[in-house]
C-alpha cells in the first residue's frame, strides 16, 4: 500500500516556526508542517493537510502536541509522534497569535481583537474536546501577540491599538479579575510582549513590548505600599531611572491591591527605559525573547536581523541574512521629463525646485544631483511657492489643488482646494502668512507648518479691490505689506497688519499702465533697509519706478539720510503722483501711533510719486517673466521671442541683454546671493542656469521633448541610456539624476538601445536607416551601420561577445546582420512576414530570437548561417520576445495581453499568464467602449525579467505596469505609474457631466487667447501627426509605457513612460534624517549627544557641521560592540565625508583595529551605495586604501624584521 513520505522542494511560504524539545524545528509548507531535526539534519512532513496555507502554528511544552491555524481559520489538533489529527475547530475570526500555556493545560487564541483561553484538549476523547475557559474582550484591534507567565497565571497580550495588557487568567478568591494592566507609550502596534524574570528568584520583575516602528520599550514591576511578604523582590537590583519621555504615559496603576493570590496585579509597572533599533525606514516584523538568556531577537522588513542583551540594550551582532526583492520598489526618480511650465524657485541659494508635470523636481546646483519628489498632484503643476528657509513647498496644480509638502521628510501634510484658477503664490519673509492670487482676489492664508489640525490652512484676510485676474505678489520684508499686480493694469500697495484702529481697506493704486502688470517689486534704501520705492513691469516692455515721500507731520529723519528720487517723468503726471489716502484717517491714525515708522507701519502714511518710465525696447515682443534682487537692486526680465536682460536699477543701466532661444521665456529667478539666473522655456522643456559675471552656464538640462521610446542600463547599473521621438539619445547617470551627454547624430526616432559588455560603448537603432556606434569615452559617433537600400528599424541585439550585431526592421521585415569590428554587413534573414519589433539573444549561446506581427517567434543560429532553427506560433501578433538569464526560458507577450513562456532547448510551451484582467485599467476620453469592456485592446509590449529570472516585469498600454511570478504564474505587485489627470486613460470612469455634443468638455480649447498669461504649457497637438492631410491629435497624451529595463543588480528598474523616465528602487538612499528638522546643528549639541550616550545622532551632527575634531571625538567615543548599529544608522549622503574622515585617520592613528572594524562594518551595510555611486565616491575610496596599503607594507616589514623575536615572545609566553 503506497502511502505519503515526504515533501521536498516546497518553500516556506510564510506562517511562524516553533522549536520543540530544543532540536526539532517545526514550520509550515504551504497547507503541510515540516519538522527538521537539527542534530541529524533529517526533515519529515507530516501527512496531515489543512484546508489551505497553514497561517499559524504552536507546539505543547513536551512537543507531543502541535495546534496548526490556516487561512480560513480552521484549526487541527495533531499528535506529533503518531502524526494523526486528534480533534478540529474553527475560528470566528482571524488568528493572529497562538500559544500554549507553560503547563500545558491551557491555549491562549488571539482573534481578531478577543483573546480566547480553551482548555487543551490532549489525548481525552470528547465530542466537544475544546472547552473555553475564557474570553478576554478589552482589547479595541487586532490582537497581534501574546506571552504567558512561568506559573501560567498571567497573560501578556500586545495590539494594534498602541497597548500591551497584562491579564490575571487564574481565577482569585472573589472572582476572576476583570481589569488588566495597560502598557500605554507605543506609537505604533505591538509586534512582541515578553515577560522578563529575575535570575534569582526566577519571578517577573520585568516586561518587554516591542513596536513595529522599531522600538522596545523595558517596564519595571514595583510592590505596592501594603505588601509586606515581598523580601524576595527586594533582594534583586532595583529598575534602572524612568525615560523622561511621555512619563505620565509610562507610569501605570496596577489596580485592585486587595485581591487574592498573585502579586503582579497588586503593584505598580513603571517605564524603565525606551531604545531604538536604529533601522531607518525599516520596521519590525518579528521577534522573540530568551527568558534564560534576558536576550531579544528582532527582524526588520529590509531583511537584517539584530540579537540585543536585555536589560541594558546591548547590540551583540547585526546582520543582513536576505536581500529585498524588487517587488517592494518604491518610486526613486524621475528622468528625461521635460519643464512644461510653471514657475520655479530656489531655495537655500542652491536648490532649484521646478515642477515637471505633476511632480516637483529639486536640482542641487552644486552637487548636480537631481531628485524628484515621490509625492504627486492630481494634474500638471500650476504654481509652486517654496517657505524662506526651504522646509515646507506650496504647489497648485490646474485643477486649483493644492498641497502642502514637507521637502526633507517628501510628504504631504496638507492639502486644499481655491475656487478659482492661482495665477501668483508666494510665502512671507517671515513663513508665518500665504498670500494666494486666486482669479481677482488675494487671500491670505496663516501657514499651517507641523501643526496637525483638522483644518490646517486658516484664512487670515481676502483682499477683493481687483477688477481682473491677479498676476503678481510681493511681500515687504517686515511681512506687513504687500504689492499686488493685476491684469486691470493697476498695482496696489495693501497694509496686511491689523493697526489699532482695525485692518487698512483702502489701497495704494499705482497707475499709468498700459497693459497688464507681470511684476511688482519693493525697493529697499541700502543704509536703512526699509521701503523706499516700488518697481512695476507691464507685459508691453515698460518698467515704471515709484518713490516714497513722507507726509508732512511725520517725522522720518531716516528717510532723509537716503538719496533723494530722482525727478519724475513728465508724461502722465497726473497718473504718476498717487497720494496715500485720506489725509483724515492718517491724522486719527497719527493720534494712535506717536512714534512715526518704527510703531506700526509708514507706508501707509505717506505718498507714492512715479519717478522714471523706461522701455526694455524689444519689438513686437511682450514681457513673459521676470524676477528682482534687492541686495544687487537689479531687475531680470525674460521675453515672448527667446531675450533676457539685466537691468541696473534705479538708473536702468543694461548689464546683459542676451538671446537663449527662439522659444519664449516662462520663468526666470535670481536666486538668493544674486550671482545666478535661472530661466525656463516651456515650448523646448530647458531649464538653464546662468552666472551673469562669469557669462557661464551652471546648468543646462532638457528633458526629451517628445515620448522615450527606448531605455537601456549599463552593465555596472550606474548608467541609463533614453532614446525618443525627438531623435536624441541621452545618457544618465543613474545616482544623480543628471544627463551628461546628449547624441543628435540620428535624422527620425530613436527606437531601440543597447549597451555593450565593457560599459563603455552603446548602440543605437532609429528610423533614419541606421544604427550608430557611441563611444562613452570621447563621446564621439565611432561606427554606422547602414542597409544596402533605406529601411527604418525598429529592435536592435548584440552576442555576449559583442563581436555581431542585429536590428530588425518595420518595412522589409528583415533581419541584418553586421561585424561589429569591420562594420561590414554579414547576413540578411528573411523569413517573417510582419515588422520585426523584438530581437533577443540568447545569454548562454550563440541563438537569436524574434518576434513579429506575423505571430510567430523564431530562433536563428547567426553564426552557422543556416536560417530559422526553430517557428513557435502563436494566435495573435507577438510584440515583444526576451530571454531569461539562464538562456533556459524565452517570454513573448501578443496582442491578447497574454505572455507565452518557451522551453528553447525543447521547443515546447510551458505556461502562459493571461495578462488582459490585470493591465486593464484607465478609459480615454474618446473612447467608446464602456467601462465594463475596458480591457479590449490591452496588452504588454514590453517584458523584462528579473536578475534571477524568478520575476518578469511587463508593460504596455496601460497606466500600470504588472510583475509576475513565473514560477506560479501570479500577479505579485503592480504599479501605478501615474495619477496626472492631465493625461488620458488615467480615470477607468469618466464623467458623463462632462460630455457635450461638440466631445469632451476637458478637450475644447476655451483659452481667451493663444499666449496664455499664467503658465505656457507645452503643446502637444501635432505629435505623430506630421504628415500632410492627417487628422490633429486633438485628445490629450495617452498614458503608457514604451519601455523596461530592470538594472543587472537586481535592485532598481526603469520604465518609458509618457511621463518621462520612471525610476523604482528598494535602496533606502532618499531616507528622511531627523536632525535635519529642529535639531541645532552646533558643537554643543554634539557634546550633548555624548553625554546622553546618543553616538549615531552625535556622529551625524558632527559630520553636518564637518569639523575634523569633532567627528573623530564622536567615532571613539563609539564602543566596538555598538560599530555595527552606529555603521547601519549613518545616511548615505554622509558616506563621503566618513571615508574621508577613516583615510586620516589610518595615517596618524594607534588603533588598528578599531579602524579596521569601522572600515569593514561600512563596507558590509553600504555596499550596495557605494558600488552604485563609485564614481562620486572614488576618490574617497582611493585614499582609503592607499591608507590602508600603507599601514599594512609598514606592519609587514615590521612583522617580518621582527619574526624570531615575536617566535621567542610566542613560546616564552606558552612555557610561563
Amino acid at each position: 500500500m503506497v502511502e505519503f513520505h515526504n515533501l521536498l522542494g516546497a518553500p516556506y511560504r510564510g506562517g511562524n516556526v516553533v522549536i520543540a524539545q530544543n532540536t526539532q524545528l517545526i514550520s509550515p509548507v504551504g497547507n503541510r508542517v515540516s519538522i527538521t531535526d537539527l542534530l541529524k539534519s533529517q526533515t519529515i512532513t507530516l501527512p496531515t493537510q489543512s484546508s489551505s496555507n497553514i497561517r499559524r502554528i504552536a507546539a505543547s511544552p513536551d512537543g507531543t502536541f502541535l495546534l496548526t491555524v490556516d487561512e480560513n481559520r480552521r484549526c487541527q489538533f495533531i499528535n506529533v509522534p503518531r502524526r494523526v489529527v486528534l480533534h478540529r475547530i474553527t475560528f470566528k475570526d482571524t488568528v493572529n497569535a497562538l500559544q500554549f500555556s507553560p503547563d500545558g493545560e491551557y491555549i491562549a487564541v488571539g482573534t481578531g481583537k478577543l483573546v480566547q483561553i480553551w482548555r487543551s484538549p490532549g489525548f481525552r476523547k470528547e465530542v466537544f474536546a475544546f472547552e473555553l475557559v475564557r474570553t478576554l474582550a478589552d482589547c479595541e484591534d487586532t490582537v497581534t501577540a501574546l506571552d504567558w507567565s512561568l506559573d501560567s497565571k498571567y497573560l501578556l497580550v500586545g495590539s494594534k491599538d498602541l497597548t500591551a495588557r497584562l491579564f490575571c487568567v487564574e481565577k482569585l478568591k472573589d472572582g476572576f479579575l476583570n481589569k488588566p494592566h495597560l502598557f500605554l507609550g507605543h506609537r505604533d502596534s505591538v509586534v512582541g510582549c515578553f515577560f522578563g524574570y529575575d535570575k534569582k528568584t526566577k519571578k517577573v520583575d520585568k516586561v518587554y513590548t516591542i513596536a513595529r516602528d522599531c522600538f522596545i520599550l523595558s517596564w519595571g514591576y514595583t510592590g505596592s505600599d501594603s505588601e509586606t511578604d515581598r523580601n524576595d523582590m527586594e533582594t534583586s537590583s532595583p529598575p534602572s531611572p524612568g525615560t523622561p519621555e511621555r512619563e505620565g504615559e509610562g507610569n501605570v496603576d496596577g489596580g485592585n491591591e486587595n485581591s487574592g493570590e498573585g502579586f503582579l496585579h497588586k503593584g505598580k509597572w513603571e517605564r524603565l527605559r525606551k531604545d531604538g533599533f536604529k533601522q531607518s525606514s525599516a520596521k519590525v516584523t518579528a521577534c522573540d525573547y530568551h527568558r534564560g538568556l534576558d536576550m531579544v531577537v528582532v527582524g526588520f522588513s529590509n531583511g537584517v536581523f539584530g540579537l540585543y542583551q536585555m536589560p541594558d540594550f546591548i547590540c551583540l551582532h547585526l546582520l543582513s541574512i536576505s536581500r529585498e526583492k524588487i517587488t517592494t520598489a518604491r518610486f526613486h526618480n524621475l528622468l528625461g521629463a521635460p519643464y512644461r511650465g510653471g514657475n520655479v524657485v530656489i531655495a537655500q541659494n542652491t536648490q532649484l525646485i521646478s515642477p515637471v508635470g505633476n511632480r516637483v523636481s529639486i536640482t542641487d546646483l552644486l552637487k548636480s544631483q537631481t531628485i524628484t519628489l515621490p509625492t504627486q498632484s492630481s494634474s500638471n503643476i500650476r504654481r509652486i511657492a517654496a517657505s524662506p528657509d526651504g522646509t515646507f513647498l506650496l504647489t497648485v496644480d490646474e485643477n486649483r489643488r493644492c498641497q502642502f509638502i514637507n521637502v526633507p521628510r517628501r510628504v504631504v501634510l496638507h492639502r486644499i482646494t481655491f475656487k478659482d484658477t492661482v495665477n501668483a503664490l508666494q510665502f512671507s519673509p517671515d513663513g508665518e502668512y500665504i498670500a494666494v492670487g486666486t482669479g481677482k482676489l488675494v487671500q491670505i492664508w496663516r501657514s499651517p507648518g507641523f501643526r496637525k489640525e483638522v483644518f490646517a490652512f486658516e484664512l487670515v484676510r481676502t483682499l477683493a479691490d481687483c477688477e481682473d485676474t491677479v498676476t503678481a505678489l510681493d511681500w515687504s520684508l517686515d511681512s506687513k505689506y504687500l504689492l499686488v499686480g493685476s491684469k486691470d493694469l493697476t498695482a496696489r500697495l495693501f497694509c496686511v497688519e491689523k493697526l489699532k484702529d482695525g485692518f487698512l481697506n483702502k489701497p495704494h493704486l499705482f497707475l499709468g499702465h498700459r497693459d497688464s502688470v507681470v511684476g511688482c517689486f519693493f525697493g529697499y534704501d541700502k543704509k536703512t533697509n526699509k521701503v523706499d520705492k516700488v518697481y512695476t513691469i507691464t507685459r508691453d516692455c515698460f518698467i515704471l519706478s515709484w518713490g516714497y515721500s513722507a507726509s508732512d507731520g511725520e517725522n522720518r529723519n531716516d528717510m532723509e539720510t537716503s538719496s533723494p528720487p530722482s525727478p519724475g517723468t513728465p508724461e502722465r503726471e497726473g497718473e504718476g503722483n498717487v497720494d496715500g489716502g485720506n489725509e483724515n484717517s492718517v491724522k486719527k491714525r497719527k493720534v494712535f501711533d506717536g512714534k512715526d515708522a518704527e510703531g506700526e507701519g509708514y507706508l501707509h502714511k505717506g505718498k507714492w510719486e512715479r519717478l522714471r518710465k523706461d522701455g526694455f525696447k524689444q519689438s513686437s515682443a511682450k514681457v513673459t517673466a521676470c524676477d528682482y534682487h534687492r541686495g544687487l537692486d537689479m531687475v531680470v526680465v525674460g521675453f515672448s521671442n527667446g531675450v533676457f536682460g539685466l537691468y541696473q536699477m534705479p538708473d536702468f543701466i543694461c548689464l546683459h541683454l542676451l538671446s537663449i532661444s527662439r522659444e519664449k521665456i516662462t520663468t526666470a529667478r535670481f536666486n538668493e546671493v544674486g550671482n545666478w539666473l535661472t530661466f525656463g522655456c516651456a515650448k523646448l522643456g530647458q531649464l538653464l542656469v546662468w552666472e551673469w559675471r562669469s557669462e557661464s552656464y551652471v546648468l543646462k538640462q532638457q528633458g526629451h521633448y517628445f515620448d522615450v521610446n527606448c531605455l537601456c542600463y549599463s552593465p555596472d547599473s550606474q548608467l541609463l541610456a533614453t532614446g525618443a521621438d525627438d531623435n536624441k539619445v541621452k545618457v544618465w547617470t543613474v545616482s544623480s539624476g543628471f544627463c551628461f551627454v546628449t547624441f543628435s547624430e540620428h535624422t527620425n526616432a530613436v527606437t531601440a538601445l543597447h549597451f555593450m559588455a565593457n560599459n563603455h560603448c552603446l548602440l543605437s537603432a532609429s528610423l533614419d536607416g541606421t544604427v550608430r556606434a557611441w563611444d562613452l569615452f570621447r563621446y564621439r559617433n565611432f561606427r554606422t551601420f547602414t542597409a544596402p537600400s533605406s529601411r527604418q528599424f525598429v529592435s536592435l541585439a548584440a552576442d555576449q561577445s559583442g563581436e555581431v550585431i542585429c536590428a530588425g526592421t518595420l518595412d522589409s521585415f528583415e533581419i541584418f546582420v553586421w561585424s561589429m569590428k569591420t562594420g561590414r554587413l554579414l547576413d540578411q534573414l528573411s523569413a517573417h512576414e510582419g515588422p520585426v519589433h523584438g530581437l533577443t539573444f540568447s545569454p548562454t549561446n550563440a541563438v537569436l530570437a524574434s518576434s513579429s506581427w506575423d505571430k510567430t517567434v523564431r530562433l536563428w543560429n547567426v553564426f552557422e548561417g543556416k536560417g530559422a532553427t526553430e517557428t513557435f506560433t502563436h494566435t495573435h501578433d507577438v510584440l515583444t520576445v526576451v530571454y531569461r538569464p539562464d538562456g533556459k526560458q524565452l517570454a513573448c507577450s501578443t496582442l491578447d495581453g497574454q505572455i507565452h513562456f518557451w522551453d528553447p532547448i525543447d521547443g515546447v510551451l510551458v505556461c502562459t499568464i493571461e495578462g488582459r484582467r490585470d493591465i486593464a485599467g484607465g478609459r480615454l476620453m474618446t473612447d467608446r467602449r464602456s467601462a465594463a469592456n475596458s480591457t479590449a485592446g490591452k496588452c504588454f509590449t514590453t517584458l523584462c525579467y528579473s536578475a534571477d529570472g524568478s520575476y518578469i516585469l511587463a508593460g504596455g498600454n496601460s497606466k500600470y505596469l504588472c510583475m509576475y511570478d513565473v514560477a506560479d504564474q501570479v500577479l505579485l505587485r503592480r504599479f501605478q505609474i501615474t495619477h496626472n489627470l492631465s493625461l488620458d486613460g488615467v480615470l477607468d470612469f469618466l464623467n458623463s457631466k462632462r460630455m457635450t455634443d461638440a466631445g469632451p468638455i476637458d478637450l475644447i480649447d476655451d483659452d481667451n487667447s493663444d499666449i496664455e498669461d499664467g503658465v505656457d504649457r507645452q503643446t502637444r497637438a501635432k505629435l505623430g501627426y506630421d504628415l500632410p492631410g492627417s487628422m490633429p491629435n486633438r485628445g490629450r497624451p495617452i498614458i503608457r509605457t514604451k519601455s523596461l529595463r530592470i538594472a543587472p543588480t537586481g535592485r532598481s528598474f526603469a520604465a518609458a513612460t509618457t511621463e518621462g523616465v520612471l525610476l523604482y528602487s528598494i535602496d533606502d538612499s532618499f531616507i528622511f534624517d531627523p536632525s535635519d528638522l529642529d535639531i541645532d546643528v552646533t558643537p554643543e549639541a554634539v557634546h550633548e549627544a555624548l553625554k546622553e550616550d546618543q553616538l549615531n545622532r552625535a556622529l551625524i551632527l558632527s559630520l553636518r557641521l564637518n569639523e575634523d575634531s569633532l567627528i573623530k571625538k564622536c567615532i571613539f567615543s563609539v564602543g566596538p560592540v555598538d560599530i555595527p548599529a552606529v555603521a547601519a544608522s549613518i545616511p548615505h549622503r554622509y558616506l563621503q565625508r566618513l571615508i574621508e574622515v577613516f583615510g586620516d585617520l589610518l595615517e596618524s592613528c594607534p588603533h588598528l583595529e578599531f579602524m579596521l572594524r569601522w572600515c569593514q562594518e561600512l563596507c558590509k551595510v553600504h555596499g550596495n551605495t557605494i558600488h552604485q555611486n563609485s564614481r562620486n565616491l572614488l576618490p574617497a575610496l582611493k585614499s582609503l586604501q592607499k591608507a590602508i596599503t600603507r599601514v599594512h607594507e609598514d606592519l609587514a616589514d615590521t612583522c617580518s624584521s621582527n619574526e624570531y623575536m615575536l617566535r621567542y615572545l610566542c613560546s616564552a609566553s606558552a612555557n610561563k
